[in-house]
């Protein structure tokens, strides 16, 4: 690849990760009527509900019937209700007409249950304690619509300057995009360009895209589409249209001259699906009535009458003037002040016209509840076809968080193709990398080389072979460029993939599966003598590694969090592309246990997607209730009594089935930390029994963590998971373990994180697992010390010595039999034809 084009992207790099930033913080901080009404709602009830319940999962259900009850309210009701909302929308559209007049009749005929419409009878079996007539009073004073008024000022004092830029990118892309599908022609795409102050084709700059764009070259209107939806032209001097629909799957398209339009859109209207095209134009979640949907049905039905002549359904609309995308901004505002309009105020309910509020409110609920994509979000990222996800597809998923990512991921691929040279996907995650807490605290350009790197350069290294660096002194003198815009260098006999990080200004090595991953970057130098040299502070190595582990040994509890939803985002990502089955309906089936399952071909599989989520019931009964079944491995603690033996063998017998299922994981490093007082493997390795070259084997379910941050909580006690380090460094001894699993594409683990403890971001083992020791290592910082394992998990042994990675102990295979007691597991996890008896 031509390094001028490197040299540019990596000029822009700094520009596109602010403009993410700015995507992120939009995205944080979008208004959404539903979301924030479920954050209220849920504050609510952790403030008057001892059990804080999902407001998603609490009901206010009103009845035409009433019979006195031993409930909550006295009243209880048979058959199904008249009406049902989870408090999340009772929130949005408050009490209905009759309650405002009528608020001692609440209780009797309404209530809250932790059931949805569809029992038979609600009383104390599932009604739960709210009393409706102090949360109707709550809801006066909490005032929700203003509320959502002041969000949603605040979020254009924030995000108002920014909106023009993300649009801006999105139409670039937009223009790239309708090229290549063939409906512009170059010539359009030139003319769009040179509009916008851009060359005829290549990487943009972002200094040119801040520039104001000029009215003169087109004359555009804009139209509002019955019903609530948008329409532009963009009109040339010569007559040509380009009809640009943010929301529809061809967002540009070219036409002659308005004739050709009017006959292309004549026949889009008699087509036999006109009304999905049409549909399409609105953003989805919008409030268009059911009578308007039907005006257009009408309209249509009448023109088929007409054939002959030539339609143009959307009025005159109105000129554009100024900057197109201030325009948009504008209108941007304006539909997300209809979108609030569904919200029932104070003020509305003092009115005369309140009770059309409820009825629009409630109408919406039956289908747009979770679909609210304002027409912003199209002119910011979603208007496009994502290369690396189907957004389009997102938009009815019923996760609010997935859609976020599908929007980011999406405005990630435009600033790739718009910004630089690089291949999309290599484009995307680089402008979509976010800088490590190691990397912003970081000084590299005070560091020096080292003498000897000793074993930490082997996790980066690549089997690729290495090819030709660049000669030609500069900033990539040494490096070599591949096809795909990725960088590389040879150092210590290794094939190293490196970036250049603009914010350290230094070359860093990184690992080829994941270069703007989580793992620690390495700063690199080119010597005098041409060859490259690892940076340290003062040049010390152990003072590098400490330098990471000084971020992630103390505790912080908003980082943390903040990497673990990338992580679970990327582990999400990955358990799709892993053809696990979807489930279709209300809620899936379950098997004899209880357990929810779905079964495809005759094969019962309990990890699948449902309604935008993946769910394993079998895990997230391991992260809650049954999270003691590892005592049935183990040697020292007693054998769990809270399930009978054949139920906890039936149990782990398919939560095993199902972790098959799963794709393995992809992290290159994986971390796990141990107490010293709960692994006798430090006393064994310091005794000399155990070393590198040994294997260890899992012998229980063993969970290891794609987030530096949380192998300390399992190293000090439970009461000092939050304190800061200095409070707690007696708790770290030279008995205390810390496990570096490196993944070179063998490991086994498999990313549980959406299914279970999302903080976590786990990564689980069945037992049997194999590690090899590839080295030991003290690390000690101001207030920490451990013991680090590096590992790499192997298939299985080859004459070394198999020691229990938790006691430390040589491992027995027989003995093990005798403590587990369930011949089948045993063979499943140790067969015996890999574990001869010695």
């Amino acid at each position: 690849m031509n390094t001028a084009h490197v040299q540019h992207d990596l000029a822009e790099l700094s520009g596109a990760w602010a403009l993410m930033d700015n995507a992120r913080q939009f995205a944080e901080t979008w208004p959404d009527v539903f979301s924030l009404a479920r954050q209220a709602a849920g504050e609510y009830l952790r403030e008057h509900h001892p059990q804080s319940p999902d407001p998603d999962q609490v009901w206010w259900h009103v009845f035409d019937n009433a019979t006195n009850g031993p409930t909550f309210t006295g009243w209880q009701h048979t058959g199904k209700p008249r009406l049902s909302l989870t408090l999340t929308q009772l929130w949005i559209s408050r009490f209905d007409e009759g309650f405002q007049w009528a608020v001692d009749l609440l209780p009797v005929y309404g209530g809250f249950y932790r059931q949805d419409g569809s029992a038979d009878a609600y009383g104390v079996d599932n009604q739960l304690e709210l009393d409706p007539i102090k949360v109707k009073e709550d809801m006066r004073a909490l005032d929700f619509a203003a509320r959502v008024e002041q969000r949603t000022a605040d979020f254009w004092a924030l995000n108002g300057s920014a909106f023009e830029m993300l649009a801006k990118v999105s139409f670039v892309q937009q223009i790239q995009q309708s090229l290549a599908q063939g409906h512009i022609e170059p010539f359009d795409a030139e003319r769009l360009r040179a509009w916008l102050g851009l060359e005829a084709e290549g990487p943009v700059g972002l200094e040119t895209l801040r520039n104001k764009v000029p009215d003169s070259r087109f004359k555009i209107r804009q139209y509002e589409v019955q019903g609530g939806g948008h329409l532009l032209t963009l009109t040339t001097a010569d007559g040509r249209i380009l009809l640009y629909t943010p929301t529809a799957p061809t967002v540009l398209q070219a036409f002659a001259d308005i004739a050709q339009l009017v006959a292309w859109v004549r026949e889009r209207v008699s087509a036999p699906d006109a009304q999905q095209w049409f549909d399409q134009l609105h953003p989805p979640g919008w409030l268009a009535s059911a009578a308007e949907r039907r005006e257009f049905r009408l309209r249509r039905a009448w023109q088929g009458r007409i054939p002959v002549s030539p339609w143009w359904p959307f009025g005159t609309g109105k000129e554009v003037t100024g900057d197109l995308f201030a325009q948009l901004k504008r209108m941007t505002q304006e539909d997300l002040n209809a979108q609030h309009r569904i919200i029932v105020s104070n003020e509305a309910l003092d009115t005369q016209h309140w009770h059309d509020y409820i009825t629009a409110a409630t109408r919406v609920f039956g289908s747009f509840t979770l679909l609210f994509w304002p027409f912003s979000l199209f002119m910011v990222g979603l208007g496009m076809v994502s290369v690396a996800l189907d957004v389009r597809a997102s938009l009815v998923a019923t996760n609010e968080k997935q859609r976020w990512e599908a929007f980011l991921s999406a405005f990630a691929d435009a600033l790739a193709v718009v910004l630089t040279s690089l291949d999309v996907a290599v484009g995307a995650s680089a402008v979509g990398y976010r800088a490590a807490p190691q990397v912003l605290k970081a000084t590299p350009k005070a560091w020096l080389p080292m003498s000897a790197t000793g074993e930490e350069l082997v996790p980066f290294a690549s089997a690729r072979r290495a090819g030709n660096p660049i000669q030609t002194p500069g900033r990539f003198q040494g490096v070599e460029v591949d096809a795909q815009g990725a960088t590389w260098i040879e150092m210590n006999d290794l094939s190293l993939r490196t970036r250049f990080d603009t914010q350290l200004d230094s070359w860093v090595v990184t690992h080829e599966r994941a270069p703007y991953g989580l793992m620690p970057a390495l700063p690199v130098r080119l010597g005098e003598g041409g060859a490259w040299q690892l940076l340290a502070p003062e040049g010390d190595l152990d003072a590098l590694v400490t330098d990471f582990w000084n971020v992630y040994m103390d505790a912080d509890e908003v980082q943390s969090q903040a990497l673990a939803r990338r992580i679970e985002a990327q582990q999400r990502a990955l358990l799709r592309s892993g053809n696990l089955p979807e489930f279709v309906g209300h809620m899936a089936p379950m098997d004899t246990q209880g357990n929810p399952c779905v079964t495809v071909n005759g094969t019962t599989h309990y990890t699948f997607w449902h309604e935008g989520d993946v769910h394993n019931s079998l895990l997230e009964q391991y992260s809650g209730q049954m999270s003691k079944i590892n005592d049935l491995f183990s040697a020292t603690r007693p054998r769990p009594t809270f399930v009978q033996l054949p139920e906890l063998m039936h149990y782990l017998d398919n939560l095993f089935a199902s972790m098959a299922e799963l794709p393995r994981s992809t992290a290159p490093l994986l971390w796990r930390g141990v107490r010293g007082g709960r692994s006798g493997l430090a006393a064994h390795y310091r005794a000399g029994a155990v070393g590198p070259g040994d294997l260890l084997v899992s012998t229980d379910i063993t969970s290891f963590t794609e987030n530096p941050y949380i192998p300390r909580r399992f190293m000090v006690d439970k009461s000092s998971v939050g304190r800061p380090l200095e409070e707690i460094t007696g708790q770290f001894d030279e008995h205390t373990v810390f496990y570096e699993l490196v993944n070179d594409g063998k490991v086994t683990g498999v990313p549980v994180a959406p299914m279970t403890q999302w903080q976590e971001s786990e990564v689980l083992f069945t037992p049997g697992r194999l590690f090899r020791i590839e080295s030991v290592r003290d690390i000690a910082g101001q207030h920490y010390r451990f013991l680090r394992f590096r590992l790499r998990e192997v298939e299985q042994a080859q004459g070394e010595r198999v020691f229990d990675m938790r006691s430390g102990l040589p491992f027995d295979r027989q003995a093990y039999l005798e403590r587990v007691q369930y011949d089948k597991l045993v063979e499943r996890c140790f067969p015996a034809s890999q574990w001869p008896e010695a």
